[in-house]
């Protein structure tokens, strides 16, 4: 294995290749050529290799992935015909990105494993810390967000240990607050949030990512005068900022997004608007997300347009190559990023973690009833429960909201109802949906006014939303609810479940828009 040179006329512009800080991205590529241009002077094979690399972070950066690819292939066919082992990982890590970028998740996966491989074999726990981010962040795109919170975790442990990994780091827990938020783990999420402030990195654009993590932990928090001012600070920067603004395209969707989940409309329609100037055309995959964001956004407002979901479905048929990927190479993809440091536990890990995808119910995202089976054995193990209750919830006349209104705002409703059960719900309450228009909560070691209280704050909260249903008393969508509670010992788990039915069955007998306890029945 061979290195750089030190020839004089090359030292500062690795320098500056080596420690650029986000803030003249523009600056890389113009670095990136002089080395190339200084490099075929001297025959440097090493630098020509370093610059082409380089080229290739640059045109990534900006999504210009024809570009990246060429320089990248260009890169690594002079790292590997010259074995230059540490660049060889560098390629193999900045491949992985670009297909990453690109949506290619399992190409990406097999690019990080090549480049892992080398990074182990020469101890070098920088570029291992970075892999281990990268590969967390496949994960938490899978939705594998408890997998993912260990990797980038891991990757902190390891880029620790390199006094020189400031950014990176940073980068890990920026990754650490979103797979938080994910997790709706806000308390975790503020910690790490501290963290990443704490570290000590300059550029404009790592403060525009700083930003945007905040504003999701608010629009969490319903925070909403906190939004605007960082809001405010988001657009002074894009004002200010005189490069390529597409470098914050993915950025400014993430806060799109956040201000959709704030409920804050004109606050996002001008977040919205900014990333439209932005964006590459020719960049499918964030195209996509756009488009699907902009959908979202016109459901949510009902301000649908045919173009908007004509351009959304045209571009899923572009991407559906990247998507339609089959069930045995997806498996192989997951299985591949569970090998990568503890293959034996992390696939075991992995067994336990597609069984609980087949235990969530699709329209809400909650557990379904094959998993509500599963909680009642674990409950009735668990010697740490000592008292256990049930909740059975219906949603008010939902057939005939679903034959005057269309299944595909049933569906709306149902996923509204999955939210406001999720809001409200407190330590020891699990919620899923039990099928059709019915819901379940399993709550342990709570008592009879702890669950009369969620229930009460579920109503009210559902009833304050006025969403109409003209045939449902009031003319708009209520719930009814039943429940059971007792100590463990004193009843069986089925028996519970059976008298908060019963109790449902009464509550609606009593006028529905209600809860009743069985024991007052």
């Amino acid at each position: 294995m061979r290195s750089r040179s030190n020839h004089p006329k090359l030292n500062e512009l690795y320098t500056r290749l080596d420690d650029y800080h986000f803030q003249n991205f523009e600056q890389i590529k113009d670095d990136a050529e002089e080395l190339l241009k200084q490099a075929y002077q001297i025959n440097d094979t090493y630098s020509q290799a370093y610059a082409f690399l380089h080229l290739a972070i640059y045109y990534m950066m900006f999504r210009r992935f024809d570009s990246a690819e060429f320089n990248l292939k260009k890169a690594m066919g002079i790292a590997s015909k010259d074995d230059y082992t540490d660049l060889v990982a560098q390629c193999y890590r900045n491949e992985g990105k670009l297909y990453q970028l690109k949506g290619d998740n399992f190409n990406a996966t097999h690019a990080y494993d090549n480049a892992l491989a080398i990074a182990e074999s020469e101890n070098d726990n920088a570029t291992i810390g970075i892999l281990y981010n990268n590969i967390a962040y496949i994960l938490m795109q899978l939705k594998d967000y408890s997998f993912a919170k260990d990797y980038f975790e891991k990757a902190i442990i390891k880029l620790k240990t390199d006094k020189n990994q400031a950014i990176n780091l940073f980068n890990v827990y920026i990754n650490l607050i979103k797979v938080c938020c994910d997790m709706d783990d806000i308390e975790n999420a503020q910690k790490y949030c501290e963290k990443a402030k704490n570290i000590k990195v300059e550029g404009i654009f790592l403060e525009f990512i700083m930003l945007a993590s905040n504003i999701r932990i608010y629009a969490i928090e319903k925070q909403r005068t906190q939004i605007k001012e960082s809001i405010s600070s988001v657009l002074h920067i894009l004002a200010e900022y005189k490069g390529n603004k597409n470098i914050f395209s993915t950025e400014l969707l993430y806060i799109a997004e956040s201000l959709l989940l704030a409920d804050m409309k004109e606050e996002c329609r001008h977040i919205l608007d900014k990333i439209d100037t932005e964006l590459n055309e020719d960049d499918i995959e964030l195209n996509l997300l756009y488009q699907k964001l902009l959908v979202a956004f016109q459901e949510k407002y009902n301000e649908q347009d045919y173009k908007t979901s004509a351009r959304y479905y045209y571009l899923l048929m572009a991407h559906e190559k990247q998507e339609n990927m089959s069930i045995a190479e997806s498996l192989r993809n997951r299985i591949r990023l569970f090998e990568v440091n503890q293959k034996h536990s992390l696939l075991l890990e992995e067994k336990e973690n597609l069984e609980k995808q087949a235990h969530l119910d699709e329209i809400t995202g909650l557990y379904n009833r094959r998993y509500c089976d599963k909680l009642l054995s674990k409950i009735s193990s668990d010697s740490s429960v000592k008292s256990f209750g049930s909740i059975m919830i219906d949603i008010d006349h939902f057939k005939e909201y679903n034959d005057t209104y269309g299944h595909l705002q049933g569906d709306k409703i149902l996923r509204l109802v999955a939210d406001v059960l999720v809001l409200h719900r407190t330590k020891g309450i699990s919620v899923g949906r039990y099928g059709g228009d019915e819901f379940y909560c399993l709550c342990t070691n709570l008592t009879d006014a702890e669950i009369s209280s969620y229930l009460t704050n579920v109503l009210v909260d559902l009833r304050s939303r006025k969403i109409e249903h003209v045939k449902n008393d009031g003319n708009i969508v209520t719930i009814t609810a039943g429940f059971y509670n007792d100590k463990k010992f004193c009843i069986t788990l089925e028996d519970v479940m059976n008298h908060a039915d019963q109790a449902l069955y009464l509550a609606k007998e009593n006028g529905r828009n209600n809860f009743l306890n069985y024991k007052d029945k």
